[in-house]
């Protein structure tokens, strides 16, 4: 368990490292504009393989039983999830909604596996990423994020429908040999 939550504490930290510009901008006279990106990805990088390690070698304790029909809700969110996070890196007519497509992505991805997990370990990997989504949200929210004002065209929204849903069916395919669970 410690690995996960090293892990979890490690991925806050560097992320929520632009919520501090002085800071930010230290890191970034030090390093430079590519070199700042370099050790941000690989910490990051760093910090998601200790979460899933930690996560897979944590000791499974339960917390609760969760009912086999809030599973169901699990499918349609992820479906959500999925579509925002790749919302986040293109430009498409979500973000004329909510300039914080990633951050809702996170959220809504961790309340779905609340809703199919009540293990100790999810609690601890869902609840972090949860809480660090809101957390992103609001301290970008203080520092002047906003959604486009202007609108993109439907082909944008149609192609990320479609990839959405490609990369959601892969990712549901492949869940069991990726995080070693079944998806139902």
């Amino acid at each position: 368990m410690s690995l996960l939550i090293s892990g979890l504490i490690l991925f806050w930290c560097i992320h929520l490292l632009p919520s501090f510009p002085t800071y930010r901008q230290q890191w970034l006279n030090r390093l430079g504009e590519k070199g700042y990106k370099l050790i941000y990805a690989l910490i990051s990088l760093g910090a998601i393989v200790m979460v899933v390690k930690g996560k897979s070698a944590a000791e499974f304790t339960a917390l609760w039983q969760p009912l086999e029909q809030a599973k169901f809700l699990t499918i349609p969110m992820m479906l959500l999830a999925v579509t925002l996070f790749i919302a986040s890196t293109v430009p498409t007519n979500i973000k004329r909604f909510t300039a914080h497509p990633l951050c809702w992505s996170a959220m809504i991805w961790s309340i779905a596996h609340l809703l199919s997990n009540g293990d100790l370990a999810s609690v601890v990997l869902f609840v972090g990423f949860g809480l660090y989504g809101l957390a992103a949200l609001i301290s970008a929210n203080r520092r002047g994020a906003t959604c486009l004002s202007e609108e993109v065209p439907l082909k944008n929204d149609i192609i990320l429908g479609v990839v959405s849903l490609v990369i959601y069916s892969a990712i549901g395919h492949f869940h069991e040999q990726l995080f070693g669970v079944a998806v139902i």
